[in-house]
């Protein structure tokens, strides 16, 4: 990375490491503090860019990614490169950024305490969280996005639902009893598979989508609409399949109490079992680099 930034002519970089108790917010907002990079390069995957956006969100600097995690997701919602080499080039050259919309959470925990923090990819309950907790490190390590079929595999074995009530934008709610309920800025999954058909990161919008397999054949239809969405089959043929299985609507804003508190995640993060989630949209608050 030295080497491409003093072939185009860059001052010297300025590198700051995450750390283990806020994965590095706190050393790029200290760097910000005196200096006013160009560009903020995020080294590392959904989590790392969701960390730095903190530091980033409302502000002028803009974010290029370079995706050396396991599944990559915002910076292909996004069109950033996929590989490392394009990614480094395309940071050093000086291309204009766009701006592009970040969630936002709060999440009650169990316990009491409360977690607020922007996210990039998805924040939910359910089956993307099961997958995140019962994923193990070293398959995640040694296969990449494929070692995540552990902890869904688990998921849909157990087809555990759980009962909240959902509220869109200040409306009065509805009760659920759910599978998965999962707040998305992109849609964009592994392998091609797009999880929600027709979200953008730059709408201003969230996708919300609430899954409720009854049965194995439920979940064989499930699986059928993430078949259709990648080969980029109409909308309507991909509702068909999952009938009333699959959900999906936008909001700018949400509330999900659940009735026992759940298993929640954040861009690939396990935050533990959460009695309450609230979720709105900052609109075009990021600028990135792609």
């Amino acid at each position: 990375m030295t080497a491409e930034a003093r072939a185009a002519g860059w001052a010297p970089t300025v590198w700051v490491a995450t750390e283990e108790h806020d994965g590095g917010a706190s050393a790029l907002r200290r760097v910000l503090a005196r200096v006013r990079p160009s560009v903020v390069i995020a080294a590392g995957g959904d989590g790392t860019v969701s960390v730095l956006v903190e530091a980033l969100a409302d502000g002028d600097v803009p974010l290029a990614i370079v995706p050396v995690g396991t599944t990559n997701l915002f910076a292909r919602s996004t069109g950033s490169p996929r590989s490392l080499t394009a990614a480094v080039a395309r940071a050093f050259a000086g291309s204009a950024p766009v701006s592009i919309d970040i969630g936002r959470f709060r999440a009650t925990l169990d316990d009491g305490r409360v977690v607020e923090r922007p996210f990039t990819v998805m924040v939910g309950a359910g089956v993307d969280a099961a997958m995140v907790a019962d994923t193990h490190p070293v398959g995640k390590e040694r296969f990449g996005w494929v070692g995540y079929l552990q902890g869904i595999s688990a998921s849909v074995w157990r087809n555990e639902r759980f009962a909240a009530h959902v509220a869109l934008d200040g409306g009065p709610g509805v009760s659920e009893s759910a599978h998965s309920v999962v707040v998305a800025n992109g849609g964009l999954l592994p392998a091609g598979l797009v999880f929600v058909p027709g979200a953008l990161v730059d709408d201003g919008e969230l996708d919300v989508m609430v899954l409720r397999p009854a049965s194995v054949l439920s979940w064989v239809r499930l699986g059928a609409w993430f078949v259709a969405s990648a080969v980029r089959a109409p909308l309507a043929l991909g509702r068909s399949l999952a009938g009333p299985t699959v959900q999906v609507t936008r909001a700018r804003r949400l509330v999900v109490a659940f009735e026992v508190p759940e298993r929640a995640e954040a861009d690939g993060e396990d935050l533990g079992l959460v009695s309450r989630l609230e979720v709105w949209v900052q609109p075009l608050a990021l600028r990135v680099v792609r």
